[in-house]
């Protein structure tokens, strides 16, 4: 069988973004005493992320492999970056949003 650099690239890739995922093991409890929950809890958002970032790859994979690879190169950062950034950005946008959040919003204007 012939080595085919593409599988190769391919294999060490995903190698990598799935050695990320075991990163945070060492460092579980710091962060679910830091979050106040716990360490299961904790498990399950660090569950949820991974099983993000296989939905997302598999999105990539089906709805990506007639485009460009060149445009699927640069759409993949952007991607990644969103989802590693949302978590971070949640916290900012409710409380810009809080005002719309409020009981004493009226109605019209409420998001509830």
């Amino acid at each position: 069988m012939a080595f085919d650099k593409h599988i190769a690239a391919l294999a060490i890739g995903t190698f990598c973004l799935g050695a990320a995922e075991l990163g945070i093991v060492p460092v579980l409890a710091d962060i679910a005493r830091d979050l106040h929950v716990t360490i299961p809890q904790a498990g399950l958002y660090v569950s949820a992320y991974a099983a993000g970032v296989c939905g997302g790859i598999i999105g990539l994979l089906l709805f990506g492999r007639d485009a460009n690879i060149k445009i699927n190169l640069l759409i993949e950062p952007v991607l990644f970056s969103a989802e590693i950034s949302a978590p971070a950005l949640r916290k900012a946008i409710l409380k810009c949003l809080e005002p719309a959040l409020s009981p004493e919003c009226p109605t019209e204007f409420s998001l509830r």
